[in-house]
């Protein structure tokens, strides 16, 4: 009879580690930004939460890009990621 091997194979995408499994988180997330999102948005006008909802959006924006919402131009205070969903702080432009 033949010899059987003891090692076991992992697949491939198999992750082992806590650290391994942070890296291939933040890599899905990266693959996430390069195109196509839809991001939460919450917008405010100085203190004032004036707006939220849910906006597509060709690609992930930074802090300080500008963005017109219902024809007011807004900039990006704040870009995080909660659950499943990128969300945006807005802030209305004077």
């Amino acid at each position: 009879m033949g010899a059987v091997s003891a090692t076991r194979t992992r697949p491939r995408n198999h992750v082992h580690s806590a650290s391994g499994l942070r890296r291939e988180t933040v890599r899905l997330r990266a693959l996430r930004m390069t195109g196509p999102v839809i991001c939460v948005y919450h917008a405010y006008d100085g203190d004032e939460l004036v707006a939220t909802g849910r906006l597509p959006l060709e690609r992930l924006p930074s802090v300080g890009d500008e963005l017109r919402l219902n024809g007011r131009l807004l900039v990006v205070r704040d870009v995080a990621f909660s659950g499943d969903s990128h969300v945006l702080t807005l802030e209305r432009l004077r």
